[in-house]
């Protein structure tokens, strides 16, 4: 397998910017379900040619899973 290209000064990979500018507002939106039908059809237009976004939005919604586990546990008990 190739090495994965390093920063320069720095030792982490190189990973994409993250989201379009312009669509992160919808992104966050559409994860609080918050989002009209009509910008819903135009996020949905655009993640079919936006790796980045798609992404985004995998994560995004990965984190909300993660946030949604963490309120239902029980809290933790001292051990002394």
């Amino acid at each position: 397998m190739g090495q994965a290209t390093k920063n320069p000064g720095g030792s982490r990979p190189k990973r994409a910017a993250g989201p379009c500018p312009s669509w992160r507002v919808a992104l966050l939106m559409d994860l609080f379900q918050e989002i009209s039908t009509h910008e819903e059809a135009a996020l949905l237009e655009h993640l079919q040619d936006c790796e980045r976004c798609r992404e985004e939005r995998r994560r995004l919604r990965l984190l909300m899973q993660l946030i949604q586990t963490a309120m239902e546990l029980p809290p933790r008990v001292p051990l002394l």
